[in-house]
């Protein structure tokens, strides 16, 4: 039994599948957008935690990893191969020793603000993909079957 196409109604079996595939095209999106935009070498994640820190200012590496649904460690490598390009830079926390401040550069405000653009494209693409009468009931769902997996 293959897959769907798009012509077709979604199936329970195929939920998944759907989700796994909608997930790839928006990583395709992103990624197309940000190589045109001249960063060939950053990665969608990469894009997540500019952009978090450009709308949410100074964060701690928990912080990150939290709202982008990483752990902590792989965000550390992130932020690192992000520091070395000269987007971010760590300051200290006076707060608390143990954590370090991630701000964003000269050069990673100016790609927040690229990335301000794609971003608002992609979330426009996808809003306008659901009929208006659907869109709360999708929301709502996939919030829920978020919340609720283990």
């Amino acid at each position: 039994m293959g897959y769907p196409t798009r012509s077709q109604n979604i199936q329970e079996p195929y939920v998944l599948q759907y989700l796994s595939r909608i997930h790839d095209w928006q990583e395709r999106f992103v990624q197309n957008a940000v190589r045109k935009a001249g960063y060939p070498d950053l990665a969608v994640s990469h894009c997540e935690i500019i952009s978090f820190i450009g709308n949410k200012g100074p964060s701690t590496a928990a912080q990150i990893a939290a709202t982008i649904l990483k752990d902590r460690s792989t965000v550390t490598i992130l932020v690192r191969k992000l520091e070395s390009a000269g987007f971010l830079r760590r300051t200290p926390n006076e707060a608390d020793a143990r954590s370090t401040w991630i701000v964003l550069t000269a050069d990673g405000k100016r790609l927040h603000r690229k990335l301000l653009s794609v971003f608002g494209r992609l979330r426009r693409t996808v809003h306008n993909a659901v009929p208006q009468n659907d869109r709360k009931i999708l929301y709502k769902s996939l919030e829920a079957l978020f919340k609720n997996l283990p």
